[in-house]
């Protein structure tokens, strides 16, 4: 028996690394968007303005988010394949 290991093809090579770029970019924007979610400015922040900007920009904010999230999943696919 001989267990020779077979070199992957380059479309699963191409696979495994873009999934792999994609993760990581992924992570990099998960703790970005969890540890400055603020709508402050140089350390100042209005509790007031917040809860309007949540109140009547919500969609607009979410949708910058997901853009990000987009250009993010973009970037990683293409760096992975690289």
């Amino acid at each position: 028996m001989s267990s020779t290991a077979r070199s992957p093809t380059l479309g699963r090579a191409l696979l495994l690394g873009c999934r792999a770029g994609l993760l990581v970019f992924l992570l990099l924007y998960t703790l970005c968007a969890l540890l400055n979610m603020q709508l402050g400015y140089q350390g100042n922040e209005s509790r007031v303005v917040t809860e309007w900007v949540w109140s009547e920009w919500r969609g607009v904010v979410l949708w910058q988010v997901a853009r990000l999230l987009a250009a993010y999943s973009v970037i990683g696919l293409t760096l992975g394949a690289l």
